[in-house]
């Protein structure tokens, strides 16, 4: 092939290419968010999680029209979430609609808790730019109440109680003390996960008496810095209640 020809051939191409990128569709990106906690229904206190996998946010548009795609998303460890994609606009989207706002039902699901009221999604709207605040109490399965924990030399001793919430009749199937020093990301089975040769877990199938405290032990290696986290299952259940992690320093 003549090298002219095959420059020109080159050239089109590229003009071309660069003719379908400058094409821009007329939707507008993204331009609103909402976040928001899930809190214990009692004492307003945060519930803890793990991440990924500790709890999900469901959500769904209203104010579009019918028939919907909900969306999903994870909440962090801390009881925290939330979603910078949303879509927000002023006015109805479709003839006779009830929303002039961009309308969508929020709803956490798939975690150690049940929500408290009913029902169990609320409803926010958002415009342009705007960010919405949406909150939860809900009831977890286990309470962990009082925790402490003390340090002598690289023995660990932790303290705590549990409280079964949402389902009081139902055994408690694990609990105890979690400990990684790779991660503070504590949790069973999920990313980071925990060491067991620094974690002390036992069994309560053979029954607890909420509110009983329990003192559990464990020997840290001196001289390494530790993420520790009391967690707890319901019998039945595969997502965990936990408290917050804290950080431990051996010398």
């Amino acid at each position: 092939m003549d090298i002219r020809i095959k420059y020109f051939i080159m050239a089109a191409a590229a003009m071309l290419g660069l003719a379908s990128c400058a094409y821009k569709d007329n939707y507008e990106g993204p331009n609103a968010n909402f976040h928001g906690r899930l809190l214990h229904y009692r004492t307003g206190e945060p519930v803890y999680s793990e991440q990924p996998e500790g709890f999900q946010i469901r959500f769904i548009e209203l104010s579009w029209g019918d028939n919907v795609t909900s969306q999903n998303f994870w909440g962090k460890y801390d009881g925290s979430f939330n979603w910078d994609y949303l879509f927000g606009y002023e006015g109805p989207k479709f003839e006779d609609s009830p929303y002039q706002k961009a309308t969508y039902s929020v709803e956490p699901y798939d975690g150690a808790f049940i929500v408290d009221g009913d029902p169990k999604e609320k409803i926010i709207e958002v415009g342009p730019g705007e960010s919405a605040e949406v909150d939860f109490e809900v009831i977890p399965y286990i309470s962990i109440n009082d925790m402490s924990y003390s340090l002598n030399g690289n023995n660990l001793e932790v303290k705590f109680k549990m409280v079964r919430e949402a389902y009081p009749d139902r055994n408690i199937d694990m609990a105890g003390v979690i400990v990684s020093s790779q991660t503070q990301y504590l949790s069973y089975i999920n990313a980071g996960g925990y060491e067991g040769k620094y974690s002390n877990l036992r069994g309560y199938t053979g029954g607890y008496t909420d509110g009983t405290e329990e003192t559990l032990y464990v020997t840290l290696d001196p001289g390494k810095t530790y993420w520790m986290r009391v967690g707890a299952r319901l019998e039945g259940q595969t997502r965990w209640n936990f408290t917050e992690i804290v950080e431990i320093r051996v010398p």
